[in-house]
């Protein structure tokens, strides 16, 4: 997860499409703005690309294999960045409420957003982990959850 974007992402702007849930989620304690990429790395890390990268490999051997290679590289770069996105704008959401820069009315619906794209990576990933799970299942599974980040 060593791909840099664009600051823009970590703008509130760009947070102000998430929507979800309202439940209540308590602010965080003082200093905890840093645990979330151990979030992320829970849920997509180098194993799991790796196992996207071999799902490809295997079902690419022979006529098209040029093609998986390039998809499973679009996959996991894309994964990768999203993934990298995701800590940086639940990291700034949250130094933002600790700073009281937003109040948790703005807070609670954003960082529901961010938890709920989190739990649909979670999903996705278990795709690639499911028997019989093609390499066609896991590109739908991975494009699905790219249309629906917040």
């Amino acid at each position: 997860m060593n791909f840099i974007r664009p600051v823009a992402l970590l703008s509130l702007a760009s947070l102000a499409g998430c929507g979800g849930s309202t439940r209540r989620i308590e602010a965080p304690a003082a200093g905890s703005c840093r645990r979330f990429a151990t979030d992320v790395e829970h849920v997509w890390n180098s194993d799991v690309s790796a196992r996207v990268s071999a799902r490809f490999r295997g079902e690419g051997a022979g006529v098209g294999g040029e093609g998986h290679v390039r998809e499973a590289e679009r996959i996991t770069t894309g994964m990768d960045r999203a993934s990298s996105d995701w800590v940086r704008m639940r990291e700034q959401l949250c130094v933002d409420l600790d700073a009281g820069r937003i109040d948790r009315t703005a807070y609670n619906p954003r960082s529901a957003c961010l938890d709920g794209w989190l739990r649909a990576l979670r999903d996705a990933v278990e795709t690639v982990a499911r028997e019989g799970a093609t390499a066609a299942d896991i590109a739908r599974a991975f494009d699905a959850l790219m249309q629906n980040r917040c």
